[in-house]
């Protein structure tokens, strides 16, 4: 089994991701239920899932014609790219 991390997001954040990235399986599902409530939510992710997201959303930045999308996606890949790292470091400091 893969393990799974914690990740914050608020329901703006999990539109966002909706919106703009590819998710399937019971991650989209989670991700659309708390796109539906208010507030900050913990969503448990694999490393691969964190770092498909960051993909995704930034290739969607790039992309975006709307320059505020483009800043708030950016931020968004921003905070996931220092789960990504936390991740990484407390996995490869086991």
């Amino acid at each position: 089994m893969t393990e799974k991390y914690p990740v914050e997001l608020d329901d703006y954040e999990c539109k966002l991701i909706l919106e703009n990235a590819f998710v399937d399986g019971q991650l989209k599902s989670t991700v659309a239920k708390m796109a539906n409530k208010k507030g900050s939510h913990i969503i448990r992710m694999t490393l691969h899932e964190v770092t498909d997201l960051i993909g995704w959303l930034a290739g969607e930045a790039n992309h975006a014609q709307d320059p505020n999308l483009s800043d708030e996606l950016n931020e968004l890949c921003d905070r996931l790219e220092t789960v990504e790292f936390h991740i990484k470091t407390t996995v490869k400091g086991r």
